[in-house]
């Protein structure tokens, strides 16, 4: 089942008892190790804004360990302005306490931990689907709109991507996921050394006060606190929609269902329904949205075995070499289709959408058979599966795709056998553990997608 971090937590920031900056309160490094930092944050800024001409995975590794040289060093220098945390355990009577307080509706819930979950949500009382389970007032959210009044029990660690050790992603050599997770290290390397060069320069007192307190460890933690946690409400004109952090409701672990949030308008709150019948004792759980696991994975630091929304995407592409660019190009065009993208394998018994379908057929055909479906006012036909396709085309394109996913299952260094092994090693760190489970995931879709293609070349 999904859950988001509920383990190891805190609730508000306390200062820490060790020097500090006396008109600020808040720790500080000499500036010997200011200067330090600064100079590696320059080098870092340089490497993270490194432009690949193509994608190259080898590249983005490389890049990657330079990265996470220039962090590892970064960290040890700001270590001396880490604030100590406060225990969540001991203040969750305090948060409930507060929540009801300030309006919010939680009868008959309450936290709870849960094997395999750490915190979640537990029933007290019997609940039909449709039952209110949570309201949660606005003026007790955290937004932009009201920053500074909102009291939430938050993680103190999470197991995004951010979190992971150069080892732990390692265990990840093979699969299309770890591409993106790449990327998100990188990307989130970048912000930190730009907003730290701008609090570093900024002549402004409120920007430059947070000078003594960015570091990298900490925004981490802020990022990975707001992927895990952000849902959207309307701003209080309702003129547009803005992030939210939600008490309470982000307790809540994630299972297949669909949406039971909503915000409602007339009372100023967002309403949390039950969307099965729960009893009580039981852990309550809301549907998160329709992610593939590699999504829920690098955004939201799980993985969910059971996803029926699960899917593996494919890079796919018309060469600019390709003779035919230009016909297959316009067809793709005319459908609404990129000709260089990422398709989805999905989970189930319908593994390839219509997107995918009609960029290989499009992908796979002649001179002819473009003519033929430019001039065509039914190229829209592309998408469906009893499309009247000529049968050459057809075969070309399953079998096409049937080298692809061999190529993919060919990429892991490990088979889904050893996979399952490894996963009950008990020696796995967290994230390793869920390195491991994306691989199943990954490995059992194409297994599946496999099985299917040929299915349909034997027809």
């Amino acid at each position: 089942m999904g859950r988001k971090n509920h383990g190891k937590a805190h609730g508000r920031v306390k200062l820490p008892v060790q020097e500090t900056n006396e008109e600020e309160g808040v720790p500080k490094i000499s500036p010997q190790k200011r200067s330090e930092v600064k100079n590696l944050v320059g080098k870092l800024l340089k490497v993270t804004s490194t432009i690949l001409p193509t994608p190259n995975a080898s590249k983005e590794w490389e890049i990657h360990l330079e990265i996470e040289k220039l962090l590892e060093k970064i960290n040890k220098l700001e270590s001396d302005m880490k604030i100590p945390i406060s225990d969540r355990d001991t203040r969750i009577e305090e948060f409930i306490n507060w929540m009801k307080e300030n309006g919010a509706e939680i009868d008959g819930i309450k936290i709870a931990q849960f094997p395999g979950y750490g915190y979640g949500i537990k029933a007290e009382k019997n609940f039909a689907q449709g039952d209110l389970l949570i309201a949660v007032p606005r003026k007790v959210m955290l937004t932009t709109e009201n920053v500074g009044d909102s009291l939430l029990v938050l993680p103190a660690e999470y197991t995004t991507v951010l979190y992971f050790k150069t080892n732990e992603l390692q265990e990840l050599k093979g699969s299309p996921s770890l591409e993106p997770a790449l990327k998100q290290c990188r990307n989130i390397a970048r912000q930190y050394a730009y907003f730290s060069n701008l609090f570093q320069q900024s002549t402004d007192p409120g920007i430059a006060s947070l000078r003594e307190v960015f570091t990298y460890e900490q925004y981490c933690w802020a990022v990975s606190t707001v992927m895990t946690r952000q849902n959207f409400v309307p701003s209080s004109d309702g003129k547009s929609m803005l992030t939210a952090l939600i008490p309470m409701w982000d307790m809540c672990n994630h299972t297949n269902g669909k949406l039971s949030t909503d915000f409602n308008a007339v009372q100023d709150r967002s309403e949390c329904m039950a969307c099965r019948d729960y009893q009580a004792g039981e852990q309550i759980f809301i549907f998160y949205g329709p992610r593939t696991n590699s999504e829920l994975f690098v955004h939201n630091g799980f993985v969910y075995p059971d996803n029926e929304h699960d899917g593996l995407r494919l890079k796919l592409g018309v060469s600019r070499e390709d003779p035919l660019q230009p016909e297959r190009s316009k067809l793709l065009c005319r459908l609404g289709i990129p000709a260089a993208g990422d398709f989805l394998l999905r989970k189930g018994p319908d593994p390839v959408d219509g997107r995918l379908l009609a960029f290989l057929r499009v992908f796979n055909m002649g001179s002819e058979h473009l003519k033929h479906w430019l001039s065509s006012d039914r190229s829209c036909d592309l998408v469906y599966p009893d499309c009247a396709l000529e049968t050459e085309v057809e075969s070309k394109m399953w079998k096409f795709l049937l080298t692809r996913i061999n190529l993919l299952q060919r990429a892991y260094p490990t088979t889904l056998e050893e996979d399952c092994k490894k996963l009950k090693n008990p020696l796995l760190t967290p994230c390793s553990l869920l390195a491991v489970q994306l691989r199943i995931s990954e490995k059992l879709l194409l297994d599946a997608a496999e099985e299917y293609v040929k299915q349909r070349i034997k027809t």
